[in-house]
């Protein structure tokens, strides 16, 4: 078991079976298609998420955040960091497109 308490807002000891970093959609792929039939629960930056007790299952931490810098024209467009939160995490964090 890993621990999942830098995880989450509320620090609470608690763990998964295993904590598996993503930073990309390719990664994700990799990942999901590896993972079978093992329970996977994605994680974003956890700031919506409490961990009362242990996962029996796999964590998928998304590390990347989708947001880069743009050249347009002869200046630089910087986006805010956390540009998006809720539905667009997932989506946001590895670039992925999805319909709702």
């Amino acid at each position: 078991m890993q621990t999942l308490v830098p995880f989450h807002t509320f620090n609470l000891n608690a763990s998964a079976s295993n904590i598996i970093p993503v930073a990309s959609s390719v990664e994700l792929k990799a990942v999901l298609a590896s993972l079978g039939a093992t329970p996977y629960l994605v994680l974003g930056e956890g700031s919506n998420t409490v961990f009362l007790e242990d996962y029996q299952g796999t964590v998928l931490k998304m590390s990347g955040t989708g947001i880069s810098l743009q050249q347009r024209s002869d200046f630089f467009m910087s986006l805010p960091k956390r540009a998006k939160i809720g539905i667009n995490s997932l989506s946001g964090a590895c670039n992925i497109k999805y319909t709702v």
